[in-house]
């Protein structure tokens, strides 16, 4: 298990591979809806390629460039994810939302799951490469259980692929 650290509810995994909304220099959210925690569910949506980055500098600027795009274009009161899994030989994990705060990443199911942003395209890389990046998924996910934001025996989902473009919180037909 991780060092995790409880800031005003929310989980922090003190772990050079996790960074919070204020490391990436995140806006503060329109308004804010609780999650009644645990979550059910984890929903996996992978980003358009455009969005995929794999250092830290790279990933903060996508980052706020999504939270611009979701508040902005889209009309949602933040970023839509609750967590976001960087590429590079890493997978670093981004703060989105957090996971006291209901995403609106997937309707339907933003009252009852964690939503996770995938900013990379895991198909074109070899297994040992995915296998360290899903390391720390998969130990933040276990810290999630542990700390009772996720409950134990919580199902994966995959969102189906959407556009940027689109409304995210309005593609949830393929769950």
């Amino acid at each position: 298990m991780a060092d995790l650290q409880h800031n005003q509810g929310r989980l922090i995994i003190n772990a050079s591979w996790f960074h919070t909304r204020e490391e990436w220099d995140a806006r503060e959210p329109k308004e804010v809806v609780k999650l009644n925690t645990p979550a059910q569910y984890v929903v996996l949506i992978e980003l358009q390629p455009q969005y995929y980055c794999d250092n830290f500098k790279t990933c903060s600027y996508i980052l706020q460039d999504l939270q611009e795009y979701h508040t902005r274009n889209c009309g949602l009161s933040d970023i839509a994810y609750n967590y976001l899994l960087s590429g590079g030989a890493v997978g670093e994990i981004y703060e989105g939302r957090g996971a006291h705060i209901q995403g609106q990443h997937t309707d339907g199911f933003n009252a009852v799951s964690l939503g996770i942003g995938f900013m990379d395209d895991y198909a074109s890389d070899n297994i040992t490469t995915i296998k360290k990046r899903f390391e720390h998924f998969f130990q933040f996910l276990n810290d999630a259980v542990q700390e009772g934001y996720l409950v134990t025996n919580y199902r994966l989902r995959k969102h189906k692929n959407i556009t940027i473009a689109q409304n995210v919180s309005q593609s949830s037909d393929s769950l």
